[in-house]
């Protein structure tokens, strides 16, 4: 870190970029998953304040590059007694700079949540039979929308929850109310009856969809229970269906009203969907 600075080969952005995804850690001892730490440990906290301190005295701007003066020990780093930051926090920050997760499985941060609501982990599909009502939960791998003969709009997800895949299908009884769900939220649970297909082949008929991020705010304010009845009792037609005029082409091909949806995701779409999928 130190012969890079006097190179003056790295930019302050790349350097707390660097510093952000840990890449300093074995450096400095640092390790963002102790729930507390020494009063001299070094944190990713103080390498930034340090940086902030070093920019003050630039030596040049070149290329766009602001380069620094590191007459000074950069091994010295002062310590803020700042709290370190989290290990959420630090997964959040890999996703946005890398568009992916290193630290962790993303879905780790909700496993108190998933398990208390009694959601199915993907790697327990094959233990369960034949249209049985389970809860699966995931971030959003892909979502696939081909042409079906008779016209009829199907959507096709699948989720990853760190154990595994599961794939989960919204018929159009359903699909119309949780569409906007499905397209506009990156972490999802859904809920379903299973398919069985063959000795290892799983799905889940979808029967509804909720953004996972809105139930864990309301877990962290004690309203379990209502998450529970809402996951287990709410049906299709009480969903409010977004509306509005819809868009109807020469060849007689109807716009879907979920078609501007915006990509789901920290910094934009981070799964795949086919060509057609609204929040493509």
């Amino acid at each position: 870190m130190s012969d890079a600075w006097q190179r003056g080969g790295i930019s302050r952005p790349i350097l707390e970029h660097l510093v952000l995804l840990g890449a300093f850690d074995a450096l400095y001892g640092i390790n963002i998953h102790h729930a507390t730490r020494a009063s001299t440990q070094v944190s990713r906290r103080d390498l930034l304040v340090h940086i902030e301190q070093m920019a003050r005295h630039p030596v040049h701007v070149g290329s766009g590059q602001l380069c620094f003066d590191t007459a000074g020990d950069i091994s010295d780093v002062p310590v803020s007694g700042w709290p370190e930051i989290t290990p959420n926090w630090a997964v959040r920050t890999e996703l946005e700079l890398l568009g992916l997760d290193v630290t962790k499985h993303v879905m780790d941060s909700y496993r108190t949540l998933l398990a208390e609501l009694g959601v199915t982990p993907a790697v327990d599909l094959l233990n369960c039979h034949s249209e049985q009502e389970i809860l699966i939960a995931g971030v959003k791998v892909a979502t696939q929308t081909p042409a079906v003969r008779g016209g009829k709009r199907v959507v096709f997800l699948t989720l990853d929850d760190g154990t595994g895949p599961s794939d989960a299908t919204f018929f159009a009884d359903v699909q119309t109310p949780y569409a906007n769900t499905v397209f506009q939220s990156w972490m999802l649970v859904v809920r379903g009856h299973v398919r069985r297909t063959g000795a290892r082949g799983v799905s889940i008929r979808a029967t509804g969809a909720w953004e996972l991020g809105a139930l864990d705010r309301q877990w962290r304010a004690g309203e379990i229970d209502q998450i529970r009845e809402r996951l287990m009792h709410e049906k299709a037609d009480s969903v409010e269906q977004r509306t509005g005029p819809i868009l109807v082409f020469p060849t007689g091909y109807q716009l879907s009203p979920y078609a501007d949806v915006q990509p789901a995701g920290p910094t934009g779409k981070l799964y795949h969907s086919s060509q057609g999928s609204s929040g493509r």
